[in-house]
């Protein structure tokens, strides 16, 4: 089980102020320390660490903050200092630049600066020497007088306003040092941890004396894994360099002693297991070690060395498993792992070998995630990592296929020029796209037989569409051929788009036979399966040739008739035309035949009211309403008369009805158009020399405040119907 992250944590935060390489006091770091530092250095460490738990024991409240906050704070050259705070020994050297430690509005009372072994520095002797202010504020100034030896080198707290031993005291660090110093090691992290390879970068922040050409023996980044140790930079006095196949370094010189060395890191989030940036040692994590060697050889140069650790998963999440999916979306889970080994998780999501998604999913305890915006019916491969500050190994793949709105059956019911359509609801209709509406699209099958129908056969672009919606599953089509092969498809369609086709292939039924004339006698007889679709066809078309032929010679006989009768009444009033009745009864009678063929051919007749079946009903008792001295109305004049019944319409107006219900019309030329002439007006006749009539023209209500609203003129008229006026409109 690896070590908790926060632990980990807490020691590199204490023993940063105690300058200990905190990962050496890690067990899995324990190696580190006792194979490859020198003996002295050695001893030195585990002195520092002795003294860093007295420290801890003594520790009540340790404060940062600088006025104008309140609590425990240090002050050097007029600038508030925080806790843990470096001090070069040249810095602090003389009274008047010592270390402040206040403690505002509070007065000291047995107050005290402490060395990392625990002992009281004792304010009036050399090297070390303390400067106190007992009120207002609880002041003790900690500074140099002449020059500290190796042994003075290291960490001091002070504690307000009480001695150390106090545990109700205020404590604060400070450390002071010979040569140089590692101020700080820190890591910039990648800036996006889903995305690989990640770069980040390391910098040592070295302070203290400029003179690097005189001084400075060694610079240099290593990386620790178990008990080997490999040299990635190194420099010394001017020059610095990194021979490192992962990355590249260089320095920066910020002045007065205070120098950057960086450390670039590529990282590929692989598994190395040997070699530079090996894991295999470290539970996972990158561990480097920089180092410095500086100072005058003959006066005890200082070594520093300080740890860094760049944490990342040993292990890859396991059991990556499918948990659901529907159209868009997919739903996996996996094995969580140890909040000491994963901060959270990396999904990656794949088609072909394109990234779709990748997505962050925080915190080690949450092990399962709904992929959204996926395209239907597609394969994709997913993949996790876990992640801490870098990205760990990955996971294996599984690969997973979207789902699709499908109609899964569909049938047909044939007439001869009809089809009837059935398929059945989608078994998988997702919730956030439901079916607006089914699609059905046909056409004729141009070579072959329905019976050998395949892909290839089907045309989606000669489709034919028609669009059932409401929920409905099935679908009438008409004007169809009849003996013909049709291939129908349909399909659903939501708002995530459509649904593959599902296609079946069927014929209409054959149109019968026609019937054999009674007089050819002598005529072959033909199977119904044997008549060709182009002799049905010829058939048909020749029947209603002759029908429409028919029809129009009524018409113009009654056209005739009416104009002859105009003539005559002109000539003599008196004159009878019962010959002429006689012959409109006779035609009547003789062509009855054909609008019973009318009929026959299922076609759907008007609807009258009232029917008129009896005529001699109406002689006797005529409607009042029509009943004047001028005219004698054998029918209502505004009931509209069907074919049956034209011609005893005919014979029971033959007197004066026809002529006087032309004469009683309204003469176009009398009435008054010139509104629609005017120049105003003109523009909006869409042939200049048609306009409306004065009386029955429709005025608009103008709206100033709308465009093309503001006039009152459109040439549109009013028609009156059978049973009310104004009951149509007739517009250009």
């Amino acid at each position: 089980m690896r070590s908790s992250k926060k632990s980990v944590s807490l020691f590199n935060t204490v023993l940063s102020v105690m300058h200990i390489p905190g990962a050496l006091y890690h067990s899995k770091y324990r190696p580190l320390m006792s194979e490859r530092l020198p003996a002295l250095e050695k001893q030195s460490i585990m002195s520092s660490l002795a003294a860093a738990l007295v420290f801890l024991l003594s520790v009540s409240e340790v404060i940062s903050q600088c006025p104008p906050s309140s609590g425990i704070y240090l002050m050097h050259d007029g600038t508030c200092c925080t806790n843990g705070s470096y001090f070069y020994d040249a810095d602090i050297t003389g009274a008047s630049n010592g270390i402040m430690c206040v403690l505002p509005d509070t007065a000291l009372n047995g107050g005290e600066w402490v060395t990392s072994s625990g002992s009281s520095v004792n304010c009036s002797t050399d090297p070390l020497r303390c400067d106190e202010v007992s009120s207002p504020n609880a002041n003790i100034s900690l500074y140099i007088d002449g020059g500290i030896s190796s042994s003075d080198d290291g960490w001091y707290k002070c504690c307000l306003p009480t001695n150390c031993s106090d545990p109700n005291t205020n404590i604060i660090f400070a450390n002071i040092f010979r040569w140089v110093q590692i101020e700080t090691i820190t890591v910039d992290l990648p800036s996006d941890i889903t995305l690989l390879p990640q770069t980040y970068t390391l910098h040592a922040i070295k302070i203290g004396h400029d003179d690097h050409s005189s001084f400075l023996h060694a610079v240099k980044w290593y990386y620790e894994s178990g008990s080997s140790s490999t040299q990635l930079c190194t420099g010394s006095r001017a020059s610095y360099s990194c021979t490192f196949m992962y990355g590249n370094g260089m320095s920066v010189d910020y002045g007065n002693g205070r120098w950057d060395y960086t450390l670039t890191v590529t990282w590929f989030g692989e598994n190395v297991t040997s070699g530079v940036l090996s894991q295999s040692n470290n539970n996972g994590d990158h561990v480097f070690r920089f180092h410095l060697d500086f100072g005058h050889i003959n006066h005890s140069p200082v070594k520093r060395n300080r740890y860094i650790f760049v944490t990342a998963p040993v292990t890859a999440p396991s059991s990556l498993t499918e948990v659901n999916k529907t159209a868009t979306t997919i739903t996996v889970n996996w094995t969580a792992l140890d909040s000491s080994d994963a901060d959270g998780y990396v999904v990656n999501v794949t088609s072909d070998t394109d990234t779709v998604q990748t997505v962050q999913v925080e915190g080690s305890s949450n092990n399962t995630i709904t992929l959204n915006g996926l395209t239907k019916e597609t394969n994709y491969s997913i993949t996790i990592r876990a992640y801490q500050q870098l990205l760990g190994p990955a996971s294996d793949t599984i690969s997973l296929q979207t789902l699709q709105v499908e109609i899964d059956s569909a049938s047909s019911i044939m007439g001869t020029t009809w089809s009837v359509i059935l398929w059945s609801v989608p078994s998988y209709i997702p919730s956030d796209y439901p079916i607006i509406t089914y699609e059905i699209g046909y056409h004729i099958l141009e070579y072959g037989t329905c019976s050998m129908v395949d892909d290839d056969d089907i045309d989606i672009q000669m489709l034919q569409f028609i669009n059932s919606t409401n929920g409905n599953t099935s679908i009438n089509i008409t004007g169809l051929n009849d003996s013909t092969c049709y291939i129908f498809g349909i399909r659903a369609y939501t708002d995530n788009g459509y649904s593959e086709w599902r296609f079946i292939a069927n014929e209409t039924l054959s149109e019968p036979p026609s019937p054999t004339s009674p007089t050819n006698t002598t005529a072959t007889t033909t199977s119904p399966t044997s008549t060709s679709r182009s002799s049905i066809g010829a058939v048909i078309g020749a029947t209603f040739s002759i029908l429409l032929l028919v029809v129009a010679g009524i018409v113009f006989g009654v056209v005739v008739f009416i104009r002859f009768k105009r003539l005559k009444y002109a000539r003599s009033k008196k004159q009878e035309s019962g010959n002429n009745e006689i012959e409109l009864l006779s035609a009547n009678k003789k062509d009855s035949s054909v609008y019973s063929a009318v009929h026959n051919e299922d076609m759907i007749p008007p609807v009258y009211e009232p029917t008129y079946t009896d005529i001699d009903t109406l002689k006797v008792s005529p409607p009042t309403v029509y009943n004047t001295p001028k005219f004698d109305p054998k029918i209502p004049l505004t009931l509209p008369v069907s074919v049956d019944e034209l011609g005893a319409h005919v014979a029971t107006c033959h007197s004066n009805g026809f002529d006087e219900q032309y004469e009683n019309l309204s003469n176009a030329h009398s009435k008054r158009c010139t509104i629609g002439h005017r120049d105003e007006n003109s523009r909006f006749n869409r042939f200049k020399n048609i306009t409306v009539y004065d009386d029955n023209r429709i005025i608009l209500t103008p709206n100033p405040n709308l465009d093309m609203c503001e006039r009152e003129y459109i040439n549109a008229s009013f028609i009156n119907g059978y049973s009310s006026s104004n009951k149509f409109i007739a517009s250009q």
